[in-house]
């Protein structure tokens, strides 16, 4: 069996686009939380937030934090950063084959073209900076990169086997707002994302949007300490 490297037709490259842009989106879109919800009456809580209210805090950022902290909203580190490495292997069965031109029918020739597994392999990885501004607004960047690689096998009418293997880097921007009512909170998360990869000239372009919301189950006996069950709705805008 010969190997054989092949460059990808226009819509193998809108696919490898789209699932390019649909991973770095997902790894990229950090859980935030809401800083300050589930306020609660239990009395271990009340010394908690009591606690926070005589609390000096001589950071600059986020901007309001004093003013937080005087209410008795408690806040995590202005700056942090997230590293996300990701792998995986995935085998695609073809089971049938069609061919057309010119828009005439498609016409199926599987009982002369049969394939064998098509192995898709990406490893990827992000970097994530973030800033919270406002103890409501979060800023962050995104820096990543990584490889894809397709194994397609034909075992007949020939033996033959191609592969196509990827670079792609990853960067963008993006912010959250956030809010709570008692245990309920809410995070809007937007972000702009470009895509380089090596086989197409220019960086491509991604929009994301999505809101999360859930609900903060209390620790009974400890403040610091809280279990969320959320739900979420993701926008996205590719390139055609």
């Amino acid at each position: 069996m010969k190997n054989f490297r092949a460059l990808p037709s226009s819509k193998s490259k809108s696919l490898l686009v789209i699932i390019i842009l649909s991973f770095f989106t997902f790894i990229s879109s950090e859980k935030i939380q809401a800083q300050g919800f589930g306020k609660s009456d239990l009395p271990v809580y009340k010394k908690y937030y009591d606690s926070l209210k005589k609390m000096d805090y001589p950071y600059i950022f986020p901007i309001l934090g004093k003013k937080a902290y005087k209410k008795g909203y408690d806040l995590p580190f202005a700056w942090g950063a997230s590293g996300v490495y990701f792998t995986q292997r995935q085998e695609i069965t073809i089971n049938r084959t069609l061919i057309g031109f010119n828009g005439s029918s498609k016409v199926d020739i599987s009982n002369f073209i049969n394939f064998g597994p098509t192995i898709a392999t990406t490893n990827a990885y992000t970097f994530r900076p973030d800033l919270w501004v406002f103890p409501f607004l979060n800023i962050y960047g995104v820096i990543g990169g990584g490889t894809t690689e397709t194994e397609v096998n034909l075992l007949a009418p020939i033996g033959l086997q191609t592969s196509q293997r990827f670079a792609v880097s990853s960067f963008g921007l993006g912010a959250t707002l956030t809010g709570a009512v008692g245990p309920i909170w809410i995070a809007w998360d937007n972000n702009y994302n470009f895509a380089d990869i090596e086989v197409i000239v220019e960086p491509v372009p991604a929009f994301n949007s999505s809101i999360r919301f859930g609900h903060a189950i209390m620790n009974p006996s400890k403040p610091t300490n809280s279990l969320s069950v959320l739900g979420r709705r993701l926008l996205s805008s590719y390139p055609k």
